[in-house]
């Protein structure tokens, strides 16, 4: 008998989980940070309330109007504390619970917010819309920056950090254009 200890991340047969394995070989990766301060743990509801407030912030700063296709994604217990225009129709109530009448889910909603917000940015940033001013730099411009933005996002390993990540961006970029206000 071996007193082989097993780490929390290893299943039943002492395997590493995947997502570990993907994670150690560098295949999945945790985007870089732009801030220095560290995120404590919050829970996908909360990300997901501090993503729409930031995005209302944006829209207010630049004018711009979210795409039905972003804003219907919005939870209708946010819809009271935003400024922007309400969507008309939600995908899926508010509530995180399996007792939801709803078809589609809030996890599955996270998800696409968390792929849909950066998406968006890029667009915004990568042309100018809605009073984001378009980088100076010629390398932003370049077509490998844009692809490796966009590898960055799919590697990130779970809906929690790229969540993370989206607001960080939406408050350094609300950050920015509020320094040119001022």
């Amino acid at each position: 008998s071996s007193s082989r200890e097993v780490d929390d991340d290893d299943d039943d047969d002492g395997e590493m989980a995947l997502e570990q394995q993907l994670i150690q070989n560098s295949i999945l990766q945790t985007p870089p940070s732009l801030t220095t301060s560290t995120t404590t743990n919050t829970d996908l509801d909360k990300l997901e309330t501090f993503i729409w407030l930031a995005l209302d912030d944006l829209c207010i700063n630049t004018k711009f109007t979210l795409p039905q296709e972003v804003s219907c994604l919005m939870p209708s217990h946010v819809v009271s504390y935003l400024n922007m225009e309400k969507p008309t129709h939600f995908v899926s109530s508010s509530s995180s619970s399996s007792t939801s009448s709803s078809l589609y889910p809030s996890v599955r909603r996270q998800l696409r917010l968390s792929y849909l917000v950066p998406a968006l940015l890029e667009k915004l940033e990568r042309f100018g819309s809605g009073g984001i001013r378009r980088r100076r730099n010629r390398d932003d411009d370049d077509e490998g920056m844009v692809h490796r933005q966009r590898q960055m996002w799919l590697e990130v390993p779970s809906v929690q950090l790229r969540l993370k990540a989206v607001l960080e961006r939406l408050e350094a970029l609300n950050d920015e254009m509020m320094g040119e206000f001022q």
